[in-house]
């Protein structure tokens, strides 16, 4: 009897195994018993995400090729590997380069390699939407930092971050590890379903284009530019999250902080992933840069008023905004570059977290230690949130 697929059922386990990876972005939680325990200052727990970030691009580019000459499964079953390895021996760090090995290298890159490889699988599944499907993978890697984040908050209060790293290492190891025996292509006989036809404006799979002859096309670079801006301001936002509430005489708020940020990141990835569906990349493009203008204005406020209702619609429209954005560049390595290269050239897609990783927390971390205030990062933002705008109206399809 030939085996039924029920190919949401894969949509289930991306989301789930996203939940878990999605806890890179709860670091921000982490450096205030950090910078308690060992006196280091934010400029230099901010680079500790941006090693992380960094690594995550690289994890991304490798398992896009690992994924295209092995399996998804292989792939994930060695993050699980790196995942475990990496949480438990930041528990036993005692100095910074320790936890930039530790936690940004390892850790990093074991998500960047899960990552890839779920979400070029379970997009497979659904060739009629992909902008639909990567928005509801990307919103569990969204939510994983308010869900898993606040679960993290309460484990550090209650055992301290050293044991905290311990617990996360071993969950991780446990689900991902199931992940990896459970996730699987389409079969070359799969007979999708009548797909339903796309609105007027969406966009159509391009041709099948490798990253050799991507690299070469003016589209891509300018497109990377975009991501890097866009991504930068989420990063800088989302990283420093905790300590910018806290300056604002908001310790108590800090939770629902990270929280409201993860749930409208989550959001933004999924409703924005089905727009782009409707109206294509670049419309969509535009309605996250101007959402991400808003919210800098909100946030500036916010921080000459020392208002934190301001502050938490604030983040939750840029949370809306950054969720577009790794969903943006799913959709463009696929309707640019086709399906037959897509893992490889996602990976390559994705290393605009690189940049943005330099351009959005480390810069946003020494700003606010050579100003004392948060004002001098959004205002730097700003200007990166113009720059996307005018560089949105650059891109040409292919």
């Amino acid at each position: 009897m030939a085996r039924t697929y029920n190919r949401w059922f894969y949509v289930a386990i991306g989301i789930v195994l996203f939940l878990f990876l999605g806890l890179l972005y709860a670091w921000s939680l982490f450096i205030a018993p950090l910078e308690k325990d060992f006196g280091w200052t934010r400029a230099q727990t901010s680079l500790i995400f941006t090693i992380s970030i960094i690594f995550f691009c690289l994890g991304g580019i490798a398992g896009g090729f690992i994924t295209g000459r092995k399996s998804p499964g292989f792939t994930i079953l060695i993050s699980a590997i790196l995942l475990l390895c990496g949480f438990a021996a930041s528990s036993q760090i005692n100095s910074l380069i320790g936890i930039y090995i530790t936690y940004g290298v390892i850790s990093g890159f074991g998500i960047g390699l899960s990552y890839n490889a779920v979400i070029s699988t379970v997009t497979r599944w659904f060739p009629e939407k992909p902008g639909a499907i990567s928005g509801f993978l990307l919103m569990g890697f969204g939510l994983g930092a308010m869900l898993l984040g606040s679960t993290a908050n309460t484990l550090i209060k209650a055992i301290g971050w050293r044991e905290t790293f311990l617990v996360l290492g071993v969950a991780f190891g446990i689900v991902v590890f199931i992940g990896s025996r459970l996730l699987v292509l389409p079969p070359s006989d799969y007979v999708f379903p009548k797909a339903v036809a796309r609105a007027k404006g969406a966009d159509i799979v391009g041709m099948e284009i490798d990253s050799s002859l991507m690299l070469k096309r003016p589209t891509f670079w300018k497109y990377l530019v975009w991501s890097v801006l866009s991504t930068a301001m989420g990063l800088a936002l989302i990283g420093h999250a905790a300590p910018f509430a806290i300056d604002l005489n908001g310790k108590e708020w800090v939770a629902l902080v990270v929280g409201l940020f993860s749930v409208f990141n989550g959001l933004g990835r999924v409703s924005l992933g089905a727009i782009c569906d409707r109206i294509g990349l670049k419309k969509t493009m535009t309605i996250i840069n101007t959402t991400y203008l808003t919210a800098i204005a909100l946030l500036i406020a916010a921080a000459v008023s020392k208002s934190i209702p301001l502050l938490l619609v604030g983040f939750m429209v840029t949370g809306l905004s950054y969720g577009g954005v790794p969903t943006m560049n799913t959709v463009f390595a696929n309707s640019f570059y086709g399906k037959k290269y897509f893992p490889q050239n996602l990976g390559l897609v994705n290393t605009s977290l690189i940049g943005a990783a330099i351009l959005g927390p480390y810069v946003a971390g020494t700003l606010r230690t050579a100003s004392g205030s948060y004002l001098s990062t959004l205002y730097a933002m700003a200007i990166l949130a113009i720059i996307a705008f005018v560089v949105n109206f650059l891109i040409k399809r292919p």
